[in-house]
Formats: C-alpha cells, sequence, structure tokens
C-alpha cells in the first residue's frame, strides 16, 4: 500500500520524555488525516495476516511443513513491521506464542522484546520474565533478552528496579543474565536515581568482592555500577587492575559518567558471544 504524498512534518520533543513523544504523535497524526487513515489500513491488513496465519499453524498437522513454514514466514513479515506500527490488537497472540515452544520461529526476539517494551508493554514483560525464569526447561537466553529489553521500557517502577538488581546480583542468576541486568542497570542508572538504595550497593560489592570468576565484561559492569554510587566508592577498586577494559571501567567511573558507554556502538562480542541466541541475518524479516 502507498503511504506515500506531501506529510505535515514537525520536529519530535528534544527530551524524549515518553508523555511529549505521544502528544507530539497525537499532534502528528492529526495534522496529516490522509497518511494516518492509509497506516491505519495497512495494520489492519497486516494484524490480519498475522492472527490468519497463526490460527492455521495451530491448526496444521506435523506431516505438513511446507505449510507450516510458509505460514511462519507470515507470521514474520507481519511482526516485523507491526513492531513499527503496533503491537495493540496482536500482542495477546504475541504473548502466546512468546511462552510457547514455538517461540523459536521468531528468528530475532530480541527486536521483537525491544518493540513490545518501548510500546510500554511493561506487564507483559514482567510476565515473560516469570515464565522463563519459572520454566523447568534452561532459557537462560530468553530471561537474559528480557532483562536486555526491560532498559526500552518508558518508564519504570521500583518493583522492576528490585528485579534488575536481583538478577545483576543475586548467586542463582547466570553470567549472560548478570551481564544483561548490569547494562540495563547502566543504561537506565541515571534516570532512575532516586532508586538507589544502600541494600543494591552491598549487593554489588558483594558481587565484585565474591569468589566466583566473574568475566572481565562483568566485573567491568559492576565497576561501572560503583561509579553512579559515588567516586568515593570505586575508589577503593582502583588497585591490582591490570586489564585494559577494567582500566578503562575505573576511569570512566571515576569522572562520574558511567552511563556514557551508551553513546557508543554496543559491541560485538556481548550480541555474539553472550545473548545471540542463534545466528543473526540480515535478510530475516524482508519478504513473506
Amino acid at each position: 500500500m502507498d503511504l506515500e504524498g506531501e506529510i505535515k512534518n514537525s520536529l519530535p520533543p528534544n527530551d524524549n520524555l515518553y508523555s511529549e513523544t505521544m502528544i507530539w504523535a497525537a499532534i502528528f497524526k492529526s495534522s496529516n488525516n490522509i497518511w494516518d487513515e492509509k497506516r491505519k489500513q495497512l495494520r489492519n491488513e497486516l494484524v490480519e495476516l498475522f492472527r490468519d496465519s497463526w490460527q492455521k499453524l495451530c491448526e496444521l498437522n506435523d506431516d505438513q511443513p511446507n505449510e507450516q513454514r510458509k505460514l511462519q514466514r507470515y507470521i514474520r513479515f507481519a511482526l516485523f513491521r507491526l513492531s513499527i506500527l503496533g503491537f495493540e490488537e496482536i500482542v495477546t497472540l504475541l504473548m502466546e506464542i512468546l511462552c510457547s515452544e514455538k517461540f523459536w520461529m521468531i528468528r530475532d526476539p530480541i527486536r521483537t522484546l525491544e518493540s513490545l517494551a518501548r510500546q510500554g508493554y511493561c506487564p507483559q514483560i514482567r510476565t515473560l520474565l516469570n515464565y522463563y525464569t519459572n520454566r523447568e526447561l534452561s532459557s537462560e537466553y530468553l530471561k537474559a533478552i528480557t532483562l536486555r529489553a526491560m532498559r526500552f521500557l518508558p518508564n519504570i517502577d521500583g518493583q522492576e528496579w528490585e528485579i534488575i538488581v536481583e538478577f545483576s546480583t543475586i548467586e542463582y542468576s547466570s553470567i549472560v543474565e548478570k551481564l544483561m541486568a548490569t547494562e540495563t542497570w547502566l543504561y537506565l542508572g541515571h534516570k532512575y536515581s532516586s532508586f538507589k538504595q544502600d541494600s543494591h550497593l552491598q549487593s554489588v560489592k558483594k558481587a565484585l568482592n565474591s569468589e566466583q570468576d566473574y568475566p572481565n565484561q562483568l566485573v567491568k559492569n559492576y565497576i561501572l555500577i560503583l561509579g553512579l554510587f559515588g567516586i568515593d566508592i570505586v575508589e577503593d577498586y582502583t588497585e591490582d587492575v591490570n586489564d585494559p577494559m577494567l582500566k578503562d571501567a575505573l576511569n570512566i567511573a571515576l569522572k562520574g559518567s558511567p552511563s556514557d558507554i551508551f553513546d557508543f556502538p554496543e559491541l560485538n562480542i556481548l550480541r555474539h558471544k553472550y545473548y545471540s541466541g542463534q545466528p543473526q541475518s540480515d535478510n530475516q524479516e524482508g519478504s513473506p
């Protein structure tokens, strides 16, 4: 469907607040009625394709692999575009897929969960994290990418913050989960500085001083988190650090700006080594 035409545009807000962005979006749509109607029509077609394909896929027998693959392509095609246009009408079905064994037909679940978070579906993100935590089968990757997605929620409360702290420091969480949770902590640290508690600091110190053989990527995150609590706290950890990455982390933390690391592109090692549940492909979502 052709969405081209003359668009009356205005600059989005600079402060990136969710409420301000939603106000700007409402004004933009009201100023571009024809464009908005075509957008809605396109969304309706994608929603119908998603729903029909999922229903047919659930009704298929296992001896129809070609039809299964076709329907899965349709679902990915619609999902990729609705991740931009909005999940409203399909969020219940999407949660059904994400909590089923068919989860892996979504070839880029990181992007899907990030979009779910960006669209403000905080209860759904919490539900997924609880579901993956309570599963009998190992779901380390699924928990890790859900923890990563939390950084993109428009707003979180103290309860969500405690979840981030827990997965960052608790003994039973895996290295991958700790990495993703600590990165989310760092990403949101300055925005939610009011959530800081002494118990959180003590949890980080305990983890950093434990006898666990943590990779330097995680130790780096702990040092940077200490920087969120104050330069004087970081100074206790300046001795016996020889690794260049840890030295850089200490310097950043001592400058009092640990969240500045997110101004740089995400390191490939994190995606490919620590939370790439499967190989990535640039052409996975391009066409049905």
